[in-house]
Parts: C-alpha cells; sequence; structure tokens
C-alpha cells in the first residue's frame, strides 16, 4: 500500500500540518532548514509522493499545462506530428515529474481570440500553454502575455512573438533538399512554402542562386494558411499544383513545406498521368509516413524526420523552469531535421 500523509507523519514524528508547509513552501509558517531536510530525507525514504489534484487546491494552481487547438480539428492536425502525440508526450514524461499534466482545450477558429478568453472567464485554467502551428494569433498573445502565462509555441510561430518557440531548422532543410535535387540531376526546383510563419520562402531564391540555378518566380508559391484556414494542407497542394499545369511551364523538382502539401501535389499528378520522382522529384517535411500514414499503400515521399522526443522534452523543462521562476529567460531553438530518401526523390527515378 502506497503511503499516506499521516503515515509517514506518524513515522517521522511531525504533524501532517508541518509536512504539507515543507511541500508546498508555506512562508506565513516557517520550518527550520534542519526540519526541512529532515522532512524531506523521510518523504524519500518512504517513497510519499503528494496527491496533485489535492496539492493544487491548497497551492491554489491547476497544474496543468494547456494544449490549445482548434475545434473540429481535422485528420492533418491529429496524425500530423506538428500537433504531434509523440511531441506533446514527451513534454507530458518531463512534466509529469513535477506534478503537472497536460489538458486539452479547444477554441474556435472564426473568433479564436474571444474564444481563449473564455477559458479564463471564471479562474486561471492553465499555469502554461502551449500553441501548435497556426492556432495562435496576435491577439492570443498579447492575452497570454498580459496574463505572464509561460507559453509555448511548436513548429511554427510568427519570429516577432515574446514567447519560447521551438520547431525544425527549414532553411537547414532545403539547402539539403536542393542540394540533394541537384545531386540527381534536377534543375528546375520549384517550392512551395506558407505564410505567416514561413522564413524558407523568402531566402529559397537565394538557396538556388547559391548553387548556380536559374529562379522562375511561377515555381515559388507561398500559401496564405490565414486567409484560406478552412483548406487542408492537402488541398492547398492539389490548388498549387493545377496552376502549375496550367501555366505549362513545370518544375522537375518541388520541395514542400509539409508531407501533406506534398500528397496533394502527388494526387494531382496521378490524376494527371505524371510519374511520381519520375516526371518529378518531390521532397516534403515531417516524415507523415513514419506515423503509419499511408495514403499510397506504401512510403514513398522522401522527408525530412523531426526529433519529436527532443522538443518535446525540451518544452516541457523550460515551462516547468519558468513557472517556477518568471524571470527565465525566454529560448528559441530550431531542430534540423533527418533526411529520410524514398522513391519520390531517388537517383533512380528520372
Amino acid at each position: 500500500m502506497a503511503p499516506t500523509l499521516k503515515s509517514v507523519a506518524k513515522l517521522l514524528g511531525v504533524s501532517p500540518a508541518t509536512i504539507s508547509r515543507v511541500l508546498n513552501n508555506n512562508t506565513k509558517h516557517t520550518v527550520s532548514e534542519a526540519k526541512r531536510k529532515y522532512i524531506l530525507e523521510g518523504i524519500k525514504k518512504y517513497g510519499y509522493h503528494p496527491n496533485p489534484a489535492a496539492r493544487s487546491l491548497v497551492m491554489q494552481q491547476t497544474l496543468d499545462i494547456g494544449l490549445i487547438m482548434h475545434v473540429g480539428t481535422n485528420i492533418e492536425s491529429v496524425i500530423n506530428p506538428n500537433m504531434s502525440m509523440e511531441t506533446m508526450m514527451s513534454a507530458q514524461s518531463v512534466l509529469q515529474k513535477y506534478g503537472y499534466g497536460i489538458r486539452l482545450a479547444f477554441i474556435s477558429r472564426e473568433k479564436p481570440e474571444l474564444s481563449f478568453a473564455k477559458l479564463f472567464e471564471k479562474r486561471k485554467p492553465f499555469e502554461a500553454v502551449v500553441f501548435p502551428p497556426g492556432v495562435a494569433t496576435d491577439g492570443i498573445i498579447d492575452f497570454v502575455l498580459d496574463y505572464k502565462l509561460p507559453c509555448a509555441a511548436i513548429y511554427g510561430a510568427k519570429e516577432t512573438w515574446p514567447v519560447n518557440q521551438f520547431g525544425t531548422d527549414i532553411v537547414t532543410d532545403i539547402k539539403k533538399a536542393v542540394e540533394h535535387l541537384i545531386g540527381i540531376g534536377r534543375r528546375k526546383i520549384g517550392f512551395i512554402g506558407w505564410s505567416p510563419y514561413g522564413r524558407a520562402e523568402r531566402g529559397f531564391p537565394d538557396v538556388l542562386r547559391h548553387y548556380g540555378l536559374d529562379v522562375n518566380e511561377q515555381h515559388i508559391v507561398c500559401i496564405d494558411l490565414e486567409k484560406d484556414k478552412f483548406l487542408s494542407h492537402r488541398d492547398h497542394g492539389r490548388r498549387v499544383m493545377k496552376k502549375f499545369i496550367a501555366s505549362n511551364d513545370l518544375p522537375d523538382a518541388i520541395v514542400c513545406v509539409s508531407d501533406f502539401i506534398a500528397f496533394g501535389v502527388i494526387d494531382v499528378m496521378e490524376e494527371e498521368g505524371l510519374r511520381v520522382g519520375k516526371d518529378i522529384a518531390l521532397i516534403g517535411r515531417e516524415d507523415i509516413e513514419s506515423f503509419g500514414f499511408l495514403p499510397y499503400g506504401e512510403p514513398i515521399l522522401t522527408t525530412f524526420r523531426w526529433p519529436h522526443k527532443e522538443i518535446g522534452e525540451t518544452v516541457g523543462q523550460v515551462l516547468i523552469d519558468q513557472i517556477k521562476d518568471k524571470d527565465i529567460p525566454l529560448q528559441k531553438k530550431l531542430y534540423p531535421g533527418k533526411f529520410v530518401l524514398r522513391r519520390s526523390a531517388s537517383a533512380e527515378g528520372k
């Protein structure tokens, strides 16, 4: 049987209230340093773990970290590692060591600021919040800052937002992608990115020039996610690829900012009788197919796999540190992806 507060207090010869004061850092009723050390060592010795829910009532804390998502989240949001359960499960493995947990909260796409504010109408529901890409807005970030909530944006945020930001190094990934495509003989390389968070579409022409390639502005497309917020990434990919085909000037390779955009490109290629990896080489980012989402029966898309575990653990620890000390500086870190070669961009394809 797990030890209780009362049983441990009896073993240590102190009152349950004294143990609670030590655990909750109660400053109204001081406990000597010697007794504090004795109690903490005893708690460890007898394996006592305070009940997080009861402790949160005493401290008037929720002990919850809010993962904020849109109402009506589609399959891309569920499967897509951008919102990744793997990332958040890794964060949870850190948070639970401190008695915290992750709780999902949903807000409206139509009125996100109002919907987010309503979460706080009766009490502070979270000690910190995490935003997947495309969920936070300028207004929501302002609210978070006014509330002095520790906050992390994962896999996509405006560079000017003064919050913790963790994601992937898209610029490094794209340079590697272009190098690979040049190595297999591709020269007319296009790019499909997105705003408002994207940095890559601004730097992509420079990457092409660096390698001595011509820049065709018609082959560089930046999707406006805020303007077409109800269109899936896959549908965006379909739309862009149809425009490429209608122009009668196709690239011989395309780098996509996400796998789902690349899947949309593949859908249209198949409809038009174009061969993936032969007529057009294709590279995505995220490695969705390794998560078991196989729209073509087997993994075919060359891509970049993201370090979800490392990112999640970092998110969890940073938020815990900032909950304890509001003066800890913000952190922003980008991680390069691991190149995964498949049929869509193999040397044998052309």
